[in-house]
C-alpha cells in the first residue's frame, strides 16, 4: 500500500487542479480587477461572497457531508434514492432561502454597514441557489469518483468565471456588479450541464447504480444501469468486490493498493476505531445509517444537521473577522493616506489564497484515506504520520509567502491613482492570514474521528469555543490595530480551535501525535518568518534581500527535511518526487 503522505498528495492534486489553474491564472486577473475596482469596493463584494457561503452551509442541511457518508454503505438499488432525497431537498432549501433574501434585500443591505447597493444582494440571492446545487453536484461527482467529470466540470467553471468577469468588469464597466454576476453565471452554466447529466436518475429510469472500489481510496466510482439491467447490476458488484485488488490496480498505474469496500453486511469501521471505547448515544446507529442510505430524509437530517453549528462556526471565523472589521475599524479620514482596513485584509486574504488551495488539497484528500482504515493502531500512525507531514509542508508553505511577500504584494496589488497605497499594510498581514488558513486545513484531522464514528455532534464543543475565542479577539484587537487585529484574532482562534479538537477527540480515539518533531517544524518556519524582515528588509526590492531569502528559504528546507520527518518518510517524498520526474520527461 502506498504511503499516506503519497496517497493524500496523489487525491489532493486530481481534486484542486482546477483551483490551481484558477489561482495561476489568478496572477493576472486579480491585478486587472484590483485597477477597476477600489479595495473597499473589493472588501464589500467578498464579505458578500462571505456571507453568501455561511447562509449556504445552513441551506445545504449538511446534506454533503451525509452524502460522502451513507453513499459509501448504501446498495446498488439504494443508491438513485439516496440521490434523489439529497439533490431534491438541497434544491428546495436553497431555493427558498434564495427568494427569502431576493425579497429582504434592501433591508439586508442597509445592516451590513459596507453594502449600500441592495442589488448586490440580490445578485447573491441568485448565487446561493446556484451555489448550493453545484457544491452539492460535485460532491456527487467525488463520491462516484468521476474525477474526469469532476476535473472538466471545475476547469470549465473556472475559465467561464474569468471571461464573464473580464468581460463585466473591463470592458463593460459593470463594477461590483459585474464581478459577482460573472462568478455567479459561470456556475449556472455549469450546474445545468451537471443536472441534465442526472436526468435518467430522476426520471426514475435508473433503478440501480453499480459500485467499483476505486483501488486508491474507499470511495466509489459510479456508473448508471437501466432498470432493466437492475439484477445484473447487483451480482456485477458482488463480482467487482471479489477482483477489485487486481485487475484494476493493475488497469490504473497511478494508483495504490485497493482497499476493502463498505457493503451492507461488512463491518462498521466506526466499531473498529470505537474498539473499547463507549460514545454512548452521540454514534449514529446501524438501523439510522441504513435508514440514511436508503434515502430517508429524517435519518439523513439526525445526521446532517449536527454538522452545521461546526461548519458555521468555522467559517464564521472568516465571516465575522470581515463584518466586524468594517464595523469596528476606524474609519478612513479622506486625506490621511490611511487605506481601508478591510481593503487590506482583502487584499491580504486573495494573495494567501495559494495556502488555502494548498491546505483544501488536504482537506478532500484526507477523509477518504482516514475512513479506509479500520484498524486502529494503524489509523493512530495515520493520523499522527499525516499531521507531521502537514506541519512541514504547509509551514515550509507560509514561511515561503512571508520570504516571497513583498515581492508578491508589489506584483499583485494595485490601486487607482491617487488612492492610498495599502502594500505595506499589506506585507505586514500576509503571514499571519497565511498561517491561519493553514491551520484551517487541519481540523479534517480531528473532524473524521467524529464522522467515522457517525457522531459528527462531538466537533460542536470546540467549534463553538473557537468561535467564541474568534470573536472575542476581534473586538477587543480591531479597534486599536484595524487588519493587524482581525489577523491576529484569526491565528488565535485557529489554535484554540484546534486544541479543543483535539481535546474533545482524544478520549474517543487517541492519537501519539509526535510532538517533538512538530514543534520543531512548526518553530522553524514561525522563526524564519520572523526574522525575514530583521535580517534581510526589502523596501526597494533589491537583489540582496532577495538573495538572502532565497538562502534563508533553501536552509529552512534542509533542517525541515532533517529533524521534521522521519526515515520512511523522507524515502516517500523521494519516491513522489522520482514519479513527478519521470512525468515531466
Amino acid at each position: 500500500m502506498p504511503g499516506a503522505l503519497e496517497r493524500i498528495v496523489r487525491s489532493g492534486l486530481a481534486y484542486q487542479a482546477a483551483a490551481f489553474l484558477s489561482a495561476g491564472l489568478g496572477i493576472f486577473t486579480f491585478a486587472a480587477y484590483t485597477s477597476a475596482i477600489d479595495e473597499s469596493t473589493l472588501g464589500v463584494a467578498d464579505l458578500i461572497l462571505a456571507w453568501l457561503i455561511f447562509l449556504a452551509i445552513i441551506a445545504r442541511l449538511g446534506f454533503g457531508e451525509a452524502l460522502l457518508r451513507h453513499w459509501f454503505t448504501a446498495g446498488d438499488r439504494e443508491r438513485p434514492q439516496l440521490q434523489r432525497s439529497i439533490q431534491g431537498t438541497v434544491a428546495a432549501t436553497s431555493l427558498l432561502a434564495a427568494v427569502v433574501v431576493i425579497a429582504l434585500a434592501e433591508p439586508i443591505a442597509t445592516l451590513l454597514p459596507s453594502v449600500k447597493d441592495p442589488w448586490l444582494i440580490r445578485i447573491a440571492g441568485a448565487g446561493l441557489f446556484l451555489y448550493c446545487n453545484l457544491d452539492m453536484a460535485q460532491t456527487l461527482l467525488r463520491a462516484r469518483d468521476d474525477r474526469r467529470t469532476y476535473l472538466v466540470a471545475t476547469v470549465s467553471n473556472v475559465l467561464l468565471t474569468i471571461g464573464l468577469s473580464l468581460l463585466l468588469v473591463i470592458v463593460l464597466d459593470q463594477g461590483v456588479r459585474g464581478y459577482l454576476i460573472g462568478n455567479y453565471a459561470a456556475s449556472g452554466v455549469v450546474l445545468a450541464v451537471l443536472w441534465l447529466r442526472e436526468v435518467p436518475v430522476f426520471a426514475r429510469r435508473v433503478e440501480a447504480i453499480q459500485a467499483f472500489v476505486h483501488p486508491e481510496s474507499s470511495l466509489v466510482v459510479s456508473h448508471a444501469k437501466a432498470s432493466g439491467d437492475a439484477r445484473r447490476a447487483d451480482n456485477a458488484a458482488d463480482d467487482t468486490r471479489r477482483t477489485a485488488g487486481s485487475s484494476d490496480a493493475d488497469a490504473d498505474a497511478i494508483d495504490g493498493e485497493p482497499v476493502s469496500p463498505a457493503s451492507p453486511n461488512a463491518p462498521d469501521p466506526a466499531a473498529a476505531l470505537a474498539e473499547g471505547i463507549d460514545p454512548g448515544s452521540a454514534v449514529e446507529s446501524e438501523e439510522q445509517r441504513r435508514a440514511a442510505s436508503r434515502g430517508d430524509r429524517r435519518a439523513l437530517l439526525r445526521f446532517g444537521l449536527p454538522t452545521i453549528p461546526t461548519d458555521a462556526a468555522i467559517f464564521g471565523f472568516n465571516l465575522f473577522d470581515r463584518t466586524l472589521l468594517a464595523a469596528l475599524a476606524a474609519p478612513v479620514v479622506i486625506g490621511s493616506g490611511q487605506p481601508s482596513a478591510l481593503g487590506v485584509f482583502s487584499f491580504a486574504s486573495k494573495i494567501a489564497s495559494g495556502v488555502i488551495l494548498m491546505a483544501r488539497a488536504f482537506q478532500l484528500a484526507f477523509p477518504p484515506l482516514a475512513y479506509s482504515i479500520t484498524d486502529p493502531k494503524q489509523a493512530s500512525a495515520i493520523y499522527a504520520s499525516a499531521l507531521r507531514g502537514y506541519a512541514v509542508v504547509l509551514g515550509a508553505t507560509v514561511a515561503g509567502v512571508a520570504l516571497c511577500a513583498p515581492w508578491t504584494v508589489e506584483v499583485l496589488v494595485h490601486f487607482p491613482e491617487g488612492a492610498p497605497n495599502p502594500r505595506p499594510e499589506v506585507i505586514e498581514i500576509l503571514p499571519m492570514l497565511a498561517a491561519a488558513w493553514a491551520m484551517w486545513g487541519v481540523i479534517p484531522v480531528m473532524t473524521t474521528i467524529a464522522g467515522r464514528l457517525g457522531a459528527p455532534k462531538l466537533a460542536i464543543p470546540a467549534s463553538l469555543i473557537g468561535l467564541a475565542v474568534n470573536i472575542i479577539a476581534l473586538l477587543i484587537l480591531v479597534p486599536p490595530y484595524g487588519a493587524h487585529g482581525a489577523a491576529a484574532a484569526l491565528v488565535i482562534a485557529y489554535v484554540v480551535l484546534i486544541a479543543s479538537l483535539s481535546l474533545f477527540t482524544h478520549k474517543y480515539f487517541p492519537v501519539a501525535y509526535d510532538w517533538p518533531r512538530i514543534g520543531a517544524a512548526l518553530a522553524l518556519c514561525i522563526g524564519t518568518a520572523l526574522l525575514a524582515g530583521p535580517v534581510a528588509d526589502a523596501p526597494d526590492l533589491g537583489w540582496t534581500p532577495a538573495a538572502i531569502r532565497i538562502a534563508m528559504f533553501a536552509t529552512l528546507i534542509v533542517l525541515l527535511w532533517r529533524l521534521a520527518l522521519e526515515d520512511a518518510e523522507r524515502a516517500e517524498m523521494r519516491g513522489i518526487g522520482r514519479r513527478i520526474a519521470r512525468l515531466g520527461r
